[in-house]
């Protein structure tokens, strides 16, 4: 009865054990199975398209001292858009927000001039091209984010009526992982 014992119990711990890996193996994933559907249609704007990647920080105007890569994104507006504006946040694997918001006016599917050095629009102002002001600081960080997908980052794209309106009027168009790629 001792032996009959143990082997049932042993069998019940080995059939735990191999239900709890698959049950939290299946959780891990979940997150990563979403992907982004364009267009990404809300109240006030359309995105038609959408890319996120990483640039050197270089000497550019406006990024924290002695970050060497910083997460950019480009986003283009559909000519379904009407007026209102769009508030970009960068979060890291912690989904703590990283650098600082980035606010975009537009008006009939065209991005206003920003006076930001973070954006940059292209000629007839449908596509702007943004950066965050804060990254990371070592490229040898960067690496270690290109090869383990538990460190992604995120953009989170907000919509609202103006670029005056308060922060809880912003209402979520999007929110997906950035890209470990880099330009």
């Amino acid at each position: 009865t001792e032996k009959i014992a143990l082997s049932a119990l042993a069998a019940i711990l080995i059939g735990l054990a191999i239900w709890g890996y698959s049950f939290l193996y299946q959780k891990n994933f979940l997150e990563q199975e979403s992907s982004l559907e364009l267009p990404a249609k809300g109240q006030y704007a359309t995105v038609s398209k959408f890319s996120t990647f990483w640039i050197s920080a270089g000497q550019s105007a406006g990024i924290k001292l002695g970050v060497a890569v910083v997460p950019a994104a480009t986003i283009t507006l559909d000519e379904a858009s009407t007026s209102g504006a769009l508030r970009i946040f960068f979060r890291n694997a912690a989904n703590e927000r990283i650098g600082d918001p980035i606010t975009l006016r537009f008006q009939n599917g065209k991005f206003a001039d920003p006076n930001n050095p973070h954006i940059t629009l292209s000629d007839d102002g449908s596509t702007a091209n943004l950066s965050s002001s804060d990254g990371f600081a070592l490229e040898g960080d960067f690496h270690a984010y290109q090869m383990d997908e538990s460190l992604a980052w995120k953009v989170h794209v907000l919509e609202a009526e103006s670029a005056d309106a308060e922060g809880s009027s912003y209402k979520e168009l999007f929110n997906t992982k950035m890209e470990p790629t880099r330009q």
